[in-house]
């Protein structure tokens, strides 16, 4: 124990020598600490590497000289796993495993998580089919046609199934049929689409419908060869119908609102007709000839 001691001795002169001691007793000291690693991982622990959670002792000469000992307790932290799925439109693609990914199938992807230890991600990869509306189409039809149908119009292989909006607010749209009586001449818009899926859009594709005066064309009669020209024109037009001499002709000039902006009925003397177009507007025209047998429509350009 701490504390006072004396000692006596002979001294080399035969007398007493006296030695006064004081002792102090240092003790040594306990310290207590906390480890975690990674499962799998090891640490130099008790004086050998650990693996397993616990309690581990390393003694330590102190700065006093003494016994120090320090009292681990080891924790062992695991690793996560967790699953996910994500969704791609087909052509496209998504980092995944390291790489951008365009098929399906399960990709792993390795994170470090919040506890220092790797955390897996599993994702379950699905790739969803684009929809196709197919490619844009066009037509002309007469305003006789009662039933325009307007998905044989499209390109490409359209996805059955869609729904088609009437561009125009013609009102003479039922399903996929087109009624071209129910309207005056000009061109008309429908739209195609088909919804998407999943990551995808959906798909559209658009058809124009041209709608011309073309009721009684006979092209197998002498109607055949009548001829407007020039085409275009500047103002002025001359009427070749040399196979209708001596008969009454006549002719109607529509413009695209289905106007008449001309009308006139005479004997064909010559077989030409002159007619001057000068104080109309610039634009598109159809040129009606009719008379007592053959009627023909044609289309007109005038320009200035």
């Amino acid at each position: 124990t701490a504390g006072t001691y004396t000692d006596i001795f002979t001294g080399a002169n035969s007398c007493d020598s006296t030695v006064v001691t004081t002792l102090t007793v240092n003790s040594g000291s306990t310290n207590n600490a906390t480890s975690s690693i990674c499962q799998g991982d090891s640490i130099m622990l008790g004086g050998s590497y650990q693996t397993t959670a616990g309690t581990y002792t390393d003694v330590f000469t102190g700065a006093n000289g003494c016994d120090s000992s320090v009292v681990t307790t080891l924790n062992i932290n695991s690793g996560s796993t967790n699953n996910a799925t994500a969704n791609i439109c087909q052509g496209d693609s998504i980092m995944l495993g390291g790489s951008y990914q365009t098929t399906a199938g399960v990709y792993t992807d390795v994170l470090t998580g919040a506890n220092g230890c790797d955390s897996a991600v599993v994702t379950t990869l699905t790739v969803d089919a684009a929809a196709n509306a197919g490619t844009n189409g066009a037509d002309t039809v007469c305003t006789t046609a009662s039933a325009v149908d307007l998905q044989a119009l499209l390109g490409g292989t359209p996805d059955a199934g869609g729904t088609w909006n009437d561009d125009d607010a013609t009102g003479a749209l039922t399903g996929s049929t087109f009624d071209a009586t129910q309207v005056s001449i000009g061109t008309y818009n429908f739209t195609y689409t088909v919804a998407g899926t999943g990551a995808c859009t959906d798909a559209t594709a658009t058809v124009s419908v041209t709608v011309e005066t073309c009721i009684g064309i006979d092209e197998k009669d002498a109607a055949a060869s009548w001829a407007v020209y020039p085409n275009p024109t500047w103002g002025e037009i001359a009427l070749d119908i040399s196979s209708a001499i001596g008969k009454d002709v006549t002719v109607e000039i529509l413009n695209l609102l289905g106007e008449t902006v001309y009308r006139q009925t005479k004997l064909n003397e010559t077989g030409t007709l002159i007619v001057d177009l000068s104080d109309n507007a610039t634009g598109v025209y159809y040129v009606k000839i009719s008379s007592e047998e053959n009627v023909k429509t044609v289309r007109l350009v005038l320009s200035k």
